[in-house]
């Protein structure tokens, strides 16, 4: 059993950044759909987010406004832009707004 991470937001926090680790094959661009928990809702996605390296590991950075998060659990998922079914990467937490 996996512990879901908590991401505590202040309350006078305008944005939150993510820095998400990448597996599989390289792409020259990324996906990144936010999802509500339960449920499966689209909240956020971005397309053409390209990969960095940090340390020699191969992420994702992006930033999210604060306002489009509520108290409740999420799974963020990298994928193909061009196909969005083709996830590479999937994170799930909660967030705590303070």
């Amino acid at each position: 059993i996996s512990t879901i991470k908590t991401i505590s937001i202040p309350a006078e926090a305008e944005f939150v950044a993510f820095q998400l680790e990448l597996e599989g094959e390289d792409r020259a661009d990324y996906q990144a759909i936010l999802k509500s928990q339960p449920g499966q809702q689209t909240v956020w996605k971005r397309s053409g987010i390209r990969p960095q390296r940090r340390d020699g590991v191969k992420v994702v950075v992006f930033t999210l406004r604060t306002r489009l998060l509520n108290s409740r659990n999420y799974v963020l998922e990298v994928a193909d832009p061009r196909n969005a079914a083709s996830v590479f990467s999937s994170y799930t937490f909660r967030i705590v707004r303070e």
